[in-house]
């Protein structure tokens, strides 16, 4: 059998602890077959995917009653199934992933569009790439960069510091100054 229960992954566990606190209910949620609220469990299994010109696989996440044992919507879910796929699809296209974008904000500790400003990318470019905009090579290529090279960023820094305000300089600086320690 290809599925098997997920006990310990941490998104779906946060997930499954959201529901909890929003139905006020441990584990339960309305199933659309047995028409009640009904306990269910997490379970994943390996599903192919084509997106554009790619076919890819990864580990799907879904729910499954435990009364009649149909599967069933459970919110976020679905969202973090898309978020592997992009994430999935990005690293075979050599693009920047969201969670290296993450990186760099951490990294530098530095805001979106302060970040896109600083880069002398458009204000919300940083943002629409975090929304699942694919980046171009180009750019993808640049942020990869600065998120592997200090100095690189010092650079930009140096020399876009008047298009950003100077609280975001002063803690990129330091951010800088504690990766170089």
């Amino acid at each position: 059998n290809t599925n098997m229960m997920i006990n310990k992954d941490d998104k779906i566990m946060m997930i499954i602890k959201e529901n909890k606190m929003i139905m006020g209910r441990k584990n339960e949620l309305l199933c659309s077959k047995c028409r009640k609220r009904v306990s269910y469990k997490i379970f994943k299994r390996p599903v192919k995917v084509k997106i554009k010109d790619m076919e890819l696989e990864y580990e799907e996440y879904y729910g499954i009653c435990d009364n009649c044992k149909s599967e069933l919507f459970v919110p976020g879910v679905t969202d973090q199934n898309e978020e592997r796929i992009e994430e999935l699809y990005r690293k075979r296209k050599n693009l920047i992933t969201i969670s290296e974008i993450k990186k760099i904000l951490n990294k530098y500790n530095i805001e979106k569009r302060p970040l896109s400003k600083l880069l002398g990318m458009g204000e919300l470019t940083i943002t629409r790439y975090m929304d699942g905009q694919l980046p171009s090579k180009k750019y993808s290529d640049y942020l990869y960069e600065i998120l592997n090279d200090e100095q690189k960023m010092k650079s930009i820094v140096k020399k876009n510091h008047t298009i950003v305000s100077n609280k975001t300089i002063y803690k990129v600086n330091d951010a800088i100054k504690k990766c170089e320690e």
